[in-house]
């Protein structure tokens, strides 16, 4: 076998698991110092130096204070500090200690060094905590081949004797403390992930501080007295809680024997007591099942079965849970605890395998492509319409696969000299209140030189990576100069979003509608071209400073999506345009003009204002379309009208506001346009500088 030893490493908040591939297709779970397959995942810094594992857990357990656990929670959260001994460390400092542990105690046993690992993360982590775990596996001395999530890494351990047959898992991934759930589609060829939930705070630790809640409640009820008050660890009591879940796991019933201060408290505690103490917190993973699966567009009758992954998945509640809702007993054939590990060592074997195609080390059966997806949606923040409070824009939409990118237009006001600069604050977050997002970096660029115009368009590409990390590039429209970006990971106090913008220097939002003309006669490549046409003009707006809203109309009017900043809410408005469909919920005919819907929207509205119709013939109702047109033009709404096949060009121009706005094109073209119309309404702020120049 060759020298290349790749590995798969579980980072686990409770304890941790490394593994391999042994020989050529055998993947196997590689001991610590101790002999055990699993270590804890707590961090001792004592007279011995660093310690991890079974001793450091003892030590917390007796309280000792230079202990620390649970600290995978705090990933990416530079603001929380832990404080062991006289030094501070982060949670990227005691995760290194962690991984250091797995890879000495590895080469030890192995008698090779070890370089390369795949490192899981669960599905949920934002990009802090995945950058934050890639900077724990290279201080650890590690070259982190890749960041994949644990419900995926468990599909491959479970894929890699996959039968041939195509099945839709559903994987419910309990440990001790985060919960993932993804629905993952296995074919002899590829693993997919549809889609995916979590709660990086929700795991098998919740479950043992209610117990130990309850245990301490019953000993203050009895003896008047309460024990953390008078020196008790609450370590030793969480590992009392611990045990007591894990005997209930395999009996009905257990004794709970706690001494403290000479009082000793005796308490019988059942399964059943213990299930409806705890039952909300299944109910939390309940729900998370029923929105990925809805989100997948499937249902339990449709899964081939679940896979349960985690140590916490022992506990008979849980089994039995997906016994009532999919109707049947688990998955088998793979460990609850090594699963992640082993998953995440046959992703590592694959990826170099890769590396060196004509000469490959392993020889794996099973799916080897994957196909993960984005778990948070990506935004920036900009302000609304009328400039009265941030909103979250949406660039990249959630359950795209990874990795994927999309590349965004942003308006620069510039001033003489190259002093200017641009800020652009990203997200994850389906919300549009960036309060009720993620603010994961700040991305600045410095010396942009002055337009004569007083406006720069710069374009800024946005991506998701293969470890679903987030990056950005730029580059000036003028002139095509890329412009360095700097991201910085510190984003200061963001008090600042919650209060009203303070405008700087000129600003001037356009609000646009796309009118798409849905008669009979658009049915098939018309709407397919209409459908593309209203993608591409989202792509080329400036969402930061531009709300968009989509009209649909035939025989009648209907607003399918109000003016908005966030991509995801268009996508929604747009994908229905299928060309197959008959779009009957606006008729077939073409007796509805859509101007006096959308001048009725617009005319309270503050900034630049336009209606882009698109439409492939001659109205029933053209003095009312004519007339209309005219009443939004007269309080300022600008109209352009983009006009196919049968469309009569002089009808054409009496409906926009000017004949530079008239456009009379074959279906191939449509989309051109509409690009087109979309980079000149970005580079004159809504065309308030220049009159649309598009033939």
């Amino acid at each position: 076998m060759s020298e290349i030893l790749p590995v798969g490493i579980d980072l686990g908040t409770t304890n941790s698991v490394i593994a391999r591939i042994a020989g050529e297709s055998v993947p196997e779970v590689i001991p610590n110092a101790e002999g055990e397959s699993i270590t804890p995942s707590v961090v001792w810094i004592g007279e011995r130096g660093v310690v991890v594992g079974t001793d450091a857990k003892e030590q917390m357990s007796e309280g000792n204070p230079d202990t620390a656990a649970f600290f995978k929670r705090h990933m990416g959260n530079l603001s929380l500090p832990f404080f062991l001994g006289a030094k501070q460390y982060s949670a990227v400092d005691l995760s290194a200690f962690v991984l250091s542990k797995l890879k000495r105690d590895a080469e030890e046993r192995l008698g090779r060094p070890i370089a390369h690992a795949v490192i899981t993360v669960p599905a949920y982590f934002e990009d802090p905590q995945r950058n934050a775990t890639i900077a724990a596996g290279t201080k650890a001395g590690l070259d982190v081949l890749e960041i994949i999530s644990e419900p995926t890494a468990a599909a491959f351990a479970y894929g890699l004797h996959q039968t041939g047959r195509e099945e839709n898992i559903l994987v419910y991934d309990l440990g001790g403390g985060t919960f993932d759930v993804s629905i993952v589609r296995l074919t002899p060829q590829e693993f997919t992930v549809l889609a995916t939930k979590g709660d990086h705070g929700l795991g098998g630790k919740d479950w043992d501080d209610i117990l130990s809640d309850y245990v301490l409640d019953r000993f203050r009820d009895e003896f008047g007295v309460d024990p953390l008050s008078h020196g008790l660890p609450r370590g030793e009591l969480l590992m009392l809680a611990e045990t007591a879940k894990k005997t209930l796991s395999g009996v009905m019933s257990t004794v709970v024997n706690f001494h403290h201060s000479g009082h000793r408290l005796r308490l019988e505690l059942t399964r059943e007591d213990f299930e409806s103490r705890t039952s909300h917190l299944m109910e939390a993973t309940r729900s998370l099942c029923n929105e990925v699966l809805k989100d997948a567009g499937l249902n339990w009758q449709l899964l081939t079965g679940v896979l349960l992954v985690g140590g916490s998945t022992r506990m008979p509640m849980v089994t039995d849970y997906v016994r009532q809702m999919s109707g049947g007993a688990p998955l088998t054939g793979i460990h609850p605890d090594h699963a992640v590990a082993v998953g995440a060592a046959i992703r590592a074997a694959r990826l170099l395998d890769e590396r060196t195609p004509h000469k490959p080390h392993f020889r794996l059966p099973g799916p080897k492509k994957i196909q993960d997806v984005v778990a948070h949606p990506l935004g920036m923040i900009s302000e609304t319409d009328d400039g009265s409070r941030y909103t979250n824009s949406i660039i990249i939409n959630k359950y795209l696969g990874v990795p994927c990118s999309n590349t965004r237009p942003f308006q620069l006001y510039t001033s003489p000299g190259n002093g200017n600069e641009m800020e652009v604050y990203l997200t994850q977050g389906e919300s549009t209140d960036p309060v009720d997002c993620t603010v994961i970096a700040r991305w600045h660029a410095a010396g942009i030189e002055h337009d004569p115009s007083g406006l720069q368009v710069i374009d800024v590409e946005y991506s998701y990576t293969g470890n679903m990390t987030v990056d950005a590039t730029a580059r000036l429209r003028s002139t095509g100069r890329t412009i360095p970006l700097t991201k910085e990971s510190d984003l200061g106090d963001l008090s600042w979003i919650r209060q009203p913008p303070r405008r700087k220097g000129k600003r001037q939002h356009i609000t646009a509608y796309l009118a798409v003309d849905l008669s009979g006669s658009m049915a098939g490549a018309g709407v397919a071209a209409a459908q593309r046409a209203a993608r591409e003009f989202v792509q080329q707006s400036d969402l930061s400073k531009c709300s968009i809203g989509i009209i649909e109309f035939a025989d009648r009017v209907k607003v399918t999506c109000p003016a908005c900043q966030d991509a995801g809410q268009l996508e929604s408005a747009i994908a229905p345009l299928e060309p197959h469909v008959l779009c009957s919920r606006v008729g077939v005919g073409n007796a509805a003009t859509p101007f006096a819907t959308a001048h009725q929207i617009l005319r309270d509205v503050t900034g630049a204002r336009f209606i882009i119709v698109l439409t492939d013939g001659h109205w029933s109702c053209c003095p009312q379309a004519i007339q209309e047109s005219v009443a939004c033009r007269a309080d300022g709404i600008q109209t352009i009208a983009v006009g196919t096949e049968q469309s009569n060009a002089d009808f054409l121009k009496q409906i926009s506001s000017s004949e530079a706005g008239s456009f009379y094109a074959k279906q191939h073209e449509v989309v051109g346009i509409f690009s087109s119309i979309a980079r000149e309404l970005t580079e004159t702020a809504g065309g308030t500088k220049r009159a649309l120049r598009l033939k």
